[in-house]
């Protein structure tokens, strides 16, 4: 987190698994920042990061808005910066939050476990584990989604 400060990003905060105490020793390490006024767009974010992080790719969050992934190493270990607009890092700091006090040491060593068993075999089931934690964790992340599918146009 010290090098994202030194590159003008701060309020850093670990995510997923890393957040969450979860982590494979194979695990790389999430981290999501809000995007810094003084970087107005993706070019900008480019400019800043270059020679430290390579930019991956954008990705919508729940709210819609972009998120933008970098990624460089540190100490041998790959890092994920996601940045994001500062409500939507608020939202998922909150999210890691709900999830976090909802989890007992039984439940992070069964996680644990059963992200390790899935992790080289089905990556689509890992996915799947994944988002079952954070929606049964997250009263948050459950009414977002409620509020995104009772808007959502039918069919």
């Amino acid at each position: 987190m010290t090098a994202c400060q030194n590159w003008g990003i701060s309020q850093a905060h670990p995510m997923g698994s890393s957040g969450l105490g979860t982590a494979l020793p194979a695990s790389d390490i999430d981290l999501y920042a809000p995007i810094p006024s003084h970087y107005p767009d993706l070019p900008a974010l480019h400019a800043a990061l270059r020679g430290h992080a390579t930019y991956q790719k954008t990705r919508t969050v729940p709210t819609g808005r972009p998120r933008h992934l970098f990624t460089f190493s540190q100490d041998g270990t790959k890092v994920d910066l996601n940045l994001v607009q500062p409500p939507d890092h608020q939202l998922a700091v909150t999210v890691l939050r709900e999830i976090a006090s909802t989890l007992t040491l039984e439940d992070r060593i069964a996680h644990t476990w059963i992200k390790y068993l899935l992790h080289d075999r089905d990556a689509a089931g890992y996915d799947d584990w994944k988002e079952a934690l954070r929606m049964r964790g997250s009263v948050t992340l459950r009414r977002l989604r409620r509020v995104q599918t009772a808007g959502a146009p039918r069919p």
